[in-house]
């Protein structure tokens, strides 16, 4: 199932892609790649686990991850207080991790008392700082100050095409 009202509740998972593996990869190489899907495939492990442990409490639950995402991940990093969107306009920056991470998630009816999102003050950095618009290879992200609207959710308005054909 998808999140609805019959699901209202979201755990999120997130896992860190090693620090000195990732300084290490060119972007170009395997090393990145397969530190990648690395966390992708830890985040659904765990996702999945917690869901069936959920159902076997007795409530209805959904494990949500790569291949199988039924929501969208940025908002529902978001509100759960583990990150804020950045100026690329899909990524969430967590305050230690930056981008160095991977998520899945768990819809679920198992009441939960939700964490509130957190403000670490990115909106404020990214508005001022723009080297990642200033220095993106594919001219995807962008230059400008302020950020829109998109599915109800605030984000800056990057050039997603772009970015995907250069394999960013």
């Amino acid at each position: 199932k998808p999140y609805t009202e019959s699901l209202p509740y979201v755990i999120v998972v997130m896992v860190d892609q090693n620090l000195l593996t990732v300084m290490a990869s060119t972007g170009y190489d395997g090393i990145s790649g397969s530190q990648s899907f690395l966390g992708y495939h830890q985040t659904a492990n765990i996702a999945v686990i917690l869901a069936q442990y959920i159902r076997n409490l007795g409530y209805n639950a959904r494990a949500h991850h790569a291949r199988n995402y039924g929501a969208v991940m940025p908002p529902v990093v978001i509100a759960a207080g583990l990150g804020e969107l950045s100026r690329t306009g899909d990524c969430t920056v967590h305050p230690r991790l930056g981008f160095r991470h991977k998520v899945a998630a768990v819809t679920t009816d198992l009441p939960l008392v939700p964490d509130p999102p957190i403000d670490f003050g990115l909106q404020d950095f990214c508005r001022v700082c723009g080297k990642c618009a200033e220095y993106c290879p594919s001219g995807a992200i962008t230059v400008d100050k302020d950020y829109v609207e998109h599915n109800g959710y605030l984000r800056w308005n990057s050039d997603f095409k772009k970015c995907t054909i250069f394999r960013c």
